[in-house]
């Protein structure tokens, strides 16, 4: 069962996506084609501990690692859904020239690994790319999936686990309360 939690942090999250996507996008094309990542994990990782520590103080202090991770990882794919479905509408709608942007730029790090790596296949790669359809409705639904499991899934449980409590912590008698 999804709690309210989950929904609410997920919702939380996919509007800082869209916000962070979109301010970078308004900033620089280049930069949001070849940092979105990046900038949009430092706020995953504070959104998730923030569902598990709100799953955890709803539940009296403590918590299992599977309830936490439910709630982090429904939050996360809440969030995850929002910000993929605001890319696709980006790159289909808003912008269609980040497609050729974002080719441009995978051509160009193929073609810098022409010194490290057999010239045919880098090629191969290269035309691939050159052919390759992005940002079609099946390529963001295989893109969401991906990162079901990397980061939503993979994340969910190390935070999980760091911010799991089984047991109420000892209290020092001496301290008034």
């Amino acid at each position: 069962m999804i709690t309210k939690n989950a929904i609410n942090n997920g919702l939380f999250m996919g509007v800082i996506f869209i916000l962070a996507s979109y301010i970078l996008y308004l900033a620089d094309a280049q930069s949001f084609i070849n940092y979105k990542s990046w900038v949009l994990f430092l706020p995953f990782l504070i959104l998730l501990f923030k569902t598990g520590a709100d799953a955890r103080r709803n539940n009296g202090g403590l918590i299992r690692f599977g309830q936490a991770f439910k709630n982090m990882f429904f939050a996360a794919a809440i969030g995850t859904l929002i910000c993929t479905t605001f890319e696709h509408f980006l790159f289909n709608s808003i912008d269609p020239n980040l497609i050729d942007l974002m080719k441009e730029q995978a051509i160009i790090s193929m073609e810098s690994m022409k010194d490290y790596a057999d010239e045919s296949l880098v090629n191969g790669y290269i035309a691939k790319i050159q052919s390759e359809q992005l940002y079609t409705i099946s390529y963001s639904i295989t893109q969401y999936v991906v990162r079901l499991i990397l980061p939503c899934a993979i994340f969910s449980a190390l935070v999980s686990y760091i911010i799991r409590r089984d047991k109420e912590l000892l209290q020092n008698k001496n301290t008034k309360q």
